[in-house]
């Protein structure tokens, strides 16, 4: 089954690639562990979760487990404490599920080898920039997840918001950019992101919203010197929090 679209797995297939060639493909244990300040977030593991099979498929559970896995690709897993980036392998270590009280529902463990991208505080990582306002920098990571550098992360003894309506459209570097301006080096002119319109900034927190995960960044030397934005919606810590972690092993790199 495919479990991620031809231009997401081709992203996130080139960082996996790259990574196995210099060494093995970072894994990760329990809560806590770190996760190196230069990895790209993106980790395999061998984990354990217990699926609720329904009535209907009481015949071929498997087939509904592997239907409720598809459907959380691409989604923040709490038990996984991260986002689902594509599955394998799965197997059944039961043959009975269990039934609590009058639940309709069997539940059975099952085991099953994953991508998941757990991004953490304080790591480094490349995004393009898709919006430039006076107040923020809105970036997108591996064509898909959504990122964000507010000004008061932006080192502002380095560079300054120049507005298209004082400097004219034909400054405009593309038709389809909805900013109002562009971030520039007060020294040398520069844009930020130079010309492949790419930035790289230090993760300084993260949000969960309808089961998507975002990143705040920061360009500050000393990142955490300036508190990150506080968004309404639920931190990361507290998602991951919300269900008991999951059982875990760690994924070899292959």
């Amino acid at each position: 089954r495919p479990h991620l679209t031809p231009q997401r797995a081709e992203s996130f297939a080139r960082d996996i690639a790259q990574r196995r060639q210099s060494c093995a493909l970072p894994t990760m244990g329990k809560k806590g562990a770190e996760a190196p300040s230069t990895s790209t977030g993106i980790v395999q593991v061998s984990a354990t979760m217990n699926m609720a099979i329904p009535p209907f498929w009481a015949m071929d559970p498997m087939a509904s487990v592997l239907e409720q896995l598809d459907t959380l690709v691409m989604r923040f897993v709490p038990q996984l404490e991260g986002v689902l980036l594509a599955h394998a392998d799965a197997k059944l270590l039961s043959k009975l599920g269990s039934i609590d009280g009058d639940s309709a529902f069997a539940e059975v463990p099952v085991r099953f080898t994953c991508f998941v991208w757990r991004p953490e505080v304080g790591m480094s990582v490349k995004g393009t920039i898709t919006l430039s306002s006076p107040s923020h920098v809105s970036l997108l990571l591996y064509d898909t997840f959504n990122a964000a550098v507010s000004a008061p992360h932006i080192p502002a003894d380095a560079w300054e918001f120049v507005h298209y309506s004082d400097v004219g459209e034909s400054q405009r570097q593309d038709a389809k950019d909805r900013s109002v301006g562009f971030w520039q080096n007060k020294e040398t002119g520069q844009r930020l992101g130079g010309q492949d319109n790419t930035l790289t900034f230090c993760v300084i927190s993260m949000t969960v919203a309808n089961q998507m995960l975002s990143l705040h960044g920061s360009l500050l030397s000393d990142p955490f010197s300036v508190p990150p934005p506080q968004p309404g919606t639920m931190s990361i810590a507290h998602a991951s929090g919300a269900t008991e972690p999951m059982a875990e092993e760690k994924g070899g790199g292959g």
